[in-house]
């Protein structure tokens, strides 16, 4: 599948808001290139997922939120795939700071799952992430609050990532 047929099904998800890159047909935002490719140029690992370059240049950024009810569901959750849209997600670089940890990792998601069988206030959070040192093998990481410590190696690419993030709507921990 491609970055549009992926992120169509995104537009899916509960209450998804998908952003306007400066290569997305047929609206355009020329405006956020100089930015994407400035952060590009500081983190050149990212280049070695072409799946997540297509994502920044088209679409730069992404959420979806089906938390809005008082009592958590099984159904619920919250994905934040960080951008360049203010408005549509986390700014990546202007709303956290530092973006890559003392560990390594930059991160590029952070989902959010409730489990009220386990316990109704109960949520999973996620931090999806690149290795930034380039010295682990490529591909996408993940730590989760269930053992904040442990970062474990998740996937091969983005859009592998992306795909089964979707399918399992957003369930992946």
């Amino acid at each position: 599948m491609d970055i549009h047929s992926l992120m169509q099904k995104f537009a899916e998800l509960p209450n998804a808001r998908v952003g306007q890159g400066p290569k997305r047909w047929p609206y355009p935002n020329p405006t956020l290139q100089k930015e994407i490719d400035d952060f590009l140029e500081q983190y050149p690992f990212l280049r070695r997922d072409q799946g997540y370059v297509d994502f920044l240049e088209n679409y730069a950024g992404a959420s979806a939120d089906s938390s809005e009810e008082e009592t958590p569901s099984a159904d619920e959750l919250v994905v934040d795939l960080f951008g360049f849209n203010d408005g549509i997600a986390l700014h990546i670089v202007k709303d956290e700071g530092s973006i890559v940890s003392n560990k390594g990792f930059l991160c590029f998601c952070h989902t959010e799952v409730w489990n009220p069988e386990l316990d109704p206030e109960f949520v999973v959070e996620t931090n999806y992430l690149f290795d930034a040192t380039e010295k682990r093998p490529a591909g996408i990481y993940r730590a989760n609050s269930l053992n904040p410590e442990a970062v474990e190696w998740f996937g091969a690419t983005f859009m592998e990532w992306l795909e089964l993030l979707i399918s399992k709507k957003g369930k992946l921990a």
